[in-house]
């Protein structure tokens, strides 16, 4: 991984990449953070960022059909979104080629990640 430091807007905050092992600790602890594919720029003048909010995903209403066990008349159990379910489907629609890259970076706010 490529040690990046970028800045969001002309005076907005700082963001720092970060690993997908500190990335999972963020969403463990509902912090927010920025995901991209590797070879974009996440912060562009198209905006190939997606801001992940971890306390989006935790509630009964965003949930994955889970084809454990059957309950209820459906298929399975519905279960939260997990990040690796997250990155699944953004990897599967984003990072397909050489040009995009072939998987997801992950950046957060440089005030965020010093107080951690």
């Amino acid at each position: 991984m490529s040690a990046l430091t970028l800045r969001r807007g002309v005076n907005g905050p700082i963001y720092e990449r970060v690993t997908k092992r500190t990335a999972r600790k963020l969403f463990a602890d509902k912090v927010p953070f920025v995901m991209c594919a590797c070879n974009l720029h996440p912060f562009g003048m198209c905006g190939f960022g997606m801001d992940v909010e971890p306390s989006k995903y935790d509630s009964e209403t965003v949930c994955l059909p889970d084809s454990r066990t059957a309950e209820n008349g459906f298929r399975g159990v519905r279960r939260p979104y997990s990040l690796d379910d997250i990155v699944a489907n953004f990897e599967f629609y984003n990072c397909s080629d050489r040009e995009t890259g072939k998987y997801a970076a992950y950046y957060v706010r440089e005030d965020i990640l010093a107080s951690l």
